[in-house]
């Protein structure tokens, strides 16, 4: 296999040093890396299309328990994020807990699949909460050591992600329910091609993913220079880049359950169902064409810098808060309000998620990037979902905290001085 390599002059984060920093193909990477992430997202989100049907009709498990137990399930998985990150970093290392990962999502549904009692059930998609976590936060990071951390490629490769998850969520929204009907006491076993498929794949492409953090560092260290990783500060920074990620998170969230919510209040109730079914197909829809816009700038653009980013897409969720309180005060004529703030609150989680995800692998030193990652990503999975599980007024309290905290990112984008005291070393 040949190797074509080019030369990118790059920064290091502090600014006052140039490195020479080799570029290969990067093909084989990406392919070893997306194809895998997505086979785990089509295993991920046929599980949580079919579990609520499963639990009912197959284990005969009441409504209010299947309920209660797939929200146990999924706030499970946003734990193993936590517990996963920094069991990589410490012992495992990314690629190995990425085979371990497909591994324990196998052997989870192929139990779940056989057991005849309620505790290895359980038992079984508890190893899936901890094996999805692992590959998906692992492949994040991997990916974004195919860069150099000066590289602003490496948030296109993110957005390009961002792109295959939602995809998958796409196919697997109706498909895995269509296997479900074919045969839904085989479902779970039919799932479980996905992580063997994947597990098989990730092991025969994994020596294609090239490290170029990693050789950065390590030519640092030899040069006796500082690492091109290391910045000062970078817990703090990671703390708000996470914390601006559970905002657009927890708000996109809170979108999704009201408008549904607001679906079934409308004074025709002929409309509901076709109004939530339009919800489900229309966000799929936007995330993807939101998602492929978001690639193409930042691949060709160079249109990189998080603070316009972050500025614009505050402004919008702000704009979709606004748009929801106004739909709930006229629900004889919210529907178009209702789909407006949906689609703001959608386009503005997808314009700067994927960038926050890449700064936060970016500003982490290398061996701590699957800690620093895991821990951001679980608990703001965990508290969004803890806060949008709650009633009407709660949702009311998290959208309006939402268009606060909204104006208040938007003026600090907008600072540089104030943006560079929390986001040391962000561009």
């Amino acid at each position: 296999m040949t190797q074509q390599h080019s030369a990118i002059l790059s920064e290091s984060l502090d600014g006052n040093e140039l490195s020479l920093t080799p570029n290969p193909n990067r093909a084989l990477g990406k392919t070893a890396l997306w194809g895998s992430f997505f086979f785990e997202r089509l295993m991920y989100y046929g599980i949580r299309s079919i579990l609520i049907l499963f639990l009912l009709n197959v284990k005969n498990i009441t409504t209010e328990e299947s309920q209660i137990g797939y929200g146990l399930l999924f706030s499970l998985v946003a734990v193993g994020y936590i517990i996963m990150g920094p069991l990589t970093d410490k012992y495992l290392k990314q690629k190995n807990a990425v085979l371990i990962g497909f591994a324990l999502c196998l052997a989870g549904l192929l139990i779940a699949h056989l057991s005849t009692s309620n505790i290895l059930f359980w038992g079984g998609l508890g190893l899936i909460c901890l094996g999805s976590p692992a590959i998906d936060l692992n492949l994040y990071v991997l990916t974004g050591r195919l860069y150099s951390k000066a590289d602003p490629k490496r948030h296109s490769a993110f957005y390009a992600m961002t792109l295959v998850s939602f995809l998958s969520s796409f196919i697997m929204g109706g498909f895995a329910t269509y296997l479900y009907m074919a045969r839904p006491a085989n479902i779970l076993l039919m799932l479980s091609v996905l992580p063997l498929t994947g597990l098989v794949f990730f092991f025969i492409l994994r020596k294609d993913i090239k490290e170029i953090e990693l050789k950065d560092e390590k030519n640092a260290k030899n040069s006796g220079t500082d690492s091109p990783a290391s910045t000062k500060g970078w817990q703090k920074t990671v703390f708000f880049l996470a914390l601006s990620a559970f905002v657009l998170v927890w708000a996109s969230k809170g979108f999704n359950v009201s408008a549904v919510s607001l679906a079934f209040d409308l004074s025709n109730f002929s409309t509901a169902i076709p109004a939530t079914m339009l919800f489900s197909s229309g966000t799929a829809f936007l995330s993807l064409t939101a998602c492929i816009i978001m690639l193409a700038i930042t691949a060709k653009l160079n249109a990189h810098r998080l603070p316009n980013f972050m500025s614009w897409s505050f402004a919008i969720l702000a704009g979709a808060g606004l748009c929801w309180f106004v739909a709930s005060e006229i629900l004889t004529s919210a529907f178009p309000l209702v789909l407006l703030g949906l689609a703001m609150g959608t386009v503005a989680e997808v314009m700067l998620r994927p960038m926050l995800y890449s700064h936060i692998t970016r500003i982490s030193p290398t061996r701590w990037s699957s800690t620093a990652f895991g821990i951001a990503k679980g608990y703001m999975l965990l508290i969004s979902n803890a806060l949008t599980a709650v009633e009407y007024e709660g949702i009311v309290f998290g959208v309006a905290l939402a268009v606060v905290i909204g104006v208040t990112w938007f003026f600090i984008a907008r600072k540089p001085e104030l943006f560079g005291r929390l986001f040391k070393g962000v561009e």
